[in-house]
């Protein structure tokens, strides 16, 4: 399972965040992820940002679907050493 939050103020950005996100779990066959939308007041941070599995990869600006399905296949593929 892989966790993302979206940081989000209800910006146009964040929107957008939030629609590719949506359209790359669905084209990835993801359905057991863990999505959680945090709220943020204007001004207060840098949104939208993204962070899956804890980890922030992006802030700012809405990153491109190939971008979130890269880091989404990266959070989901098990490195066995």
């Amino acid at each position: 399972m892989v966790d993302v939050h979206i940081l989000k103020t209800g910006c146009a950005g964040c929107r957008k965040v939030e629609q590719l996100v949506m359209e790359a779990l669905r084209e990835m066959g993801i359905q057991d992820a863990n999505l959680e939308f945090v709220p943020k007041e204007p001004g207060t941070d840098q949104t939208p940002g993204l962070l899956i599995d804890g980890d922030q990869v992006w802030f700012c600006s809405p990153p491109t679907k190939e971008q979130l399905m890269e880091w989404l296949y990266k959070a989901t593929t098990v490195t066995i050493i």
